[in-house]
């Protein structure tokens, strides 16, 4: 997602290796192409392939530029020496990583909540028909709930829709209740709710799968130049006017996606006796 937002942003550039050790990475193609040294400090420098294995989509802060040796030094050390071959790319600090990260972040938020499912927070108990919830689901209150009826194999738990149950909600810092009726003490709850997307904030964090790849990459996109743009007091036309793309880029991914959403269906309000 890193490499395609900051390619849209126009500042990726993308050459092969000619060697390196955990804490640089040699490009001798590069040898004496910017007449000075230290041009890429505080910009960033991300391993886009090496056969599949790491130090592959690591991305590290440049501390360090050679230019007589085409050389970058970085801060962190890679888990791995990018080798010979391998595809890096680099980008200076216009839009600085981590503030690409954060605005990635909230573009994911935007896109709205995902449907997940918590199997582990709620064990029925015995003489127990109100249960805390979880802190998180007081944004999104549960949409179903169901119960394990087998305990006696964990690829078929067989769980049993809960159809009458209510939540109760609470105060700020105080936790949320589901009523349910009475079950079999010892077994799982599952409680079908909805959250935004987590941060992310490493090379290996996962993205969820059901977002479309063109719309994240759209939407983090425009985010960035936004950030920018009010920066700047959008004082820089071209950079207004790549924003305004962007926007128009957003609105096409979103005519041509469909983020899956479960059908969800309100409990009634009954608690058995």
């Amino acid at each position: 997602m890193l490499q395609r937002v900051y390619d849209n942003l126009g500042q990726f550039q993308i050459s092969t290796a000619t060697g390196g050790s955990t804490t640089t990475v040699v490009d001798t193609k590069q040898n004496n192409t910017q007449n000075e040294d230290d041009t890429w400090n505080e910009g960033y420098l991300f391993i886009i392939s090496a056969d599949g294995a790491a130090p592959e989509g690591q991305f590290r802060r440049i501390s360090g530029y050679d230019d007589s040796a085409g050389t970058f030094t970085v801060d962190t050390a890679f888990t791995v020496a990018p080798a010979s071959g391998d595809k890096y790319g680099w980008a200076n600090n216009y839009f600085p990583l981590y503030t690409v990260i954060n605005r990635c972040n909230a573009a994911l938020k935007d896109m709205g909540a995902i449907a997940q499912v918590d199997t582990t927070t709620l064990d029925s108990a015995d003489n127990k028909t109100e249960y805390a919830i979880a802190a998180t689901w007081k944004k999104y209150p549960p949409f179903a709930i169901d119960y394990q009826t087998n305990t006696g194999d964990s690829n078929d738990n067989q769980w049993e829709p809960i159809p009458h149950w209510r939540y109760v909600p609470s105060t700020a810092g105080n936790a949320a209740m589901i009523e349910i009726k009475q079950l079999t003490s010892g077994r799982d709850i599952r409680v079908w709710y909805k959250d935004v997307h987590a941060d992310l904030s490493d090379y290996d964090d996962e993205i969820y799968e059901g977002f479309p790849d063109n719309l994240v990459v759209a939407m983090c996109t425009e985010a960035c130049l936004r950030w920018q743009n009010a920066r700047l007091g959008g004082g820089d036309d071209f950079l207004v006017q790549l924003w305004n793309e962007s926007k128009d880029l957003v609105a096409s991914a979103e005519r041509k996606s469909q983020i899956w959403q479960p059908p969800t269906k309100q409990p009634t309000l009954e608690i058995p006796q």
